[in-house]
């Protein structure tokens, strides 16, 4: 089983691929700094509940599937 921390991590990353987006400019999109969005795809840092609430409101703001939602998918 993948870890929560694994799970962000990827998420993250295909949030910016589908948006096209670099990591600077998910950043700025979610108030956080380039390092911040790094550090949460390198798994040297875990994003805090209010920055899950912004990265949940970001993706539901595109029609991207919510984080939460993550686990239903049948990649596994």
């Amino acid at each position: 089983a993948r870890s929560e921390q694994e799970m962000t991590e990827d998420y993250l990353r295909e949030i910016r691929r589908r948006l096209g987006l670099s990591q600077e400019e998910l950043a700025r999109l979610l108030n956080v700094s380039c390092a911040t969005v790094n550090r949460w795809e390198q798994g040297k840092n875990k994003p805090s509940r209010l920055a899950l609430q912004n990265i949940d409101a970001f993706c539901r703001e595109r029609k991207l599937p919510p984080m939460s939602g993550k686990g239903e998918s049948n990649e596994d």
